[in-house]
C-alpha cells in the first residue's frame, strides 16, 4: 500500500511539473512575442489576460485573447513579474512566471510553486 501510494505521489508530481511549466512557458513567449519595445512603452500595463505581479486564477480559456488550455489549469495560479535590466549596453527585462497550486490543490500532495525565468533583450545597442 505504501509504495502504491508513494508511486502515485509520484505521478501527481510529474503532472504538477508539467501543466505548470507550460502554464509558465506560455506567458514568457506572450511577452517574448511582443518585444522589448513594446513591453517597455507599455509598462505598468500589462498584456490583456497576463496581469502583472499579482497571482491570477488560470482558467481553459482567456477572457480577452481567447488562447485555449487543457481544463487542468483552473487548478493553478500564475504571478508574472517583470524587471528591467541593463549592463550599460544592452537592455533587457527580466521575465519571472511562478506557478502554484491554487485553493484547495494541496490536498494533491504538492504545495510548492514552479518557476521559470527568461530574458527579453531590446534590439541594438545603448541605453533607451
Amino acid at each position: 500500500m505504501l509504495l502504491i501510494s508513494g508511486s502515485n505521489r509520484s505521478v501527481i508530481d510529474g503532472r504538477f511539473q508539467v501543466i505548470a511549466s507550460q502554464i509558465a512557458q506560455e506567458s514568457i513567449e506572450v511577452y517574448k512575442a511582443f518585444g522589448f519595445a513594446a513591453i517597455d512603452e507599455n509598462l505598468p500595463t500589462p498584456i490583456a489576460d497576463y496581469e502583472i505581479d499579482k497571482w491570477v486564477p488560470m482558467t481553459p480559456v482567456t477572457r480577452f485573447t481567447g488562447i485555449e488550455r487543457p481544463e487542468e489549469v483552473t487548478g493553478f495560479e500564475r504571478k508574472i513579474t517583470l524587471k528591467k535590466v541593463s549592463d550599460g549596453l544592452l537592455d533587457a527585462y527580466l521575465i519571472k512566471v511562478s506557478v502554484r497550486p491554487g485553493y484547495g490543490v494541496k490536498s494533491l500532495g504538492r504545495t510548492g510553486t514552479f518557476e521559470r525565468s527568461d530574458i527579453i533583450f531590446a534590439t541594438g545597442y545603448g541605453k533607451r
